[in-house]
């Protein structure tokens, strides 16, 4: 799904596409609520489908903690 600048999801204004991979795409949006911005992941279709990349996705904590050092939680 690409989502052009000024588009909304939801409460959110797309602002611009922040970058792309495997998994999906980022994005920069306005937070009405909040008034700020905030990133938005979207998850690509294909990988919706996939048990291990949508817990992977859910669970942006794990790889955070890996990069500060500490080991990755127990469920």
């Amino acid at each position: 799904m690409m989502l052009a600048s000024g588009s909304t999801l939801g409460p959110y204004t797309i602002t611009a596409e922040l970058g792309h991979g495997g998994m999906g795409v980022v994005y920069t949006a306005q937070d009405p609520r909040l008034k700020r911005q905030v990133a938005i992941k979207l998850l690509t279709a294909d990988l919706t489908r996939d048990a291990t990349a949508k817990q992977r996705f859910l669970d942006p904590v794990g790889p955070a903690d890996v990069i500060r050092g500490e080991p990755p939680k127990k469920a």
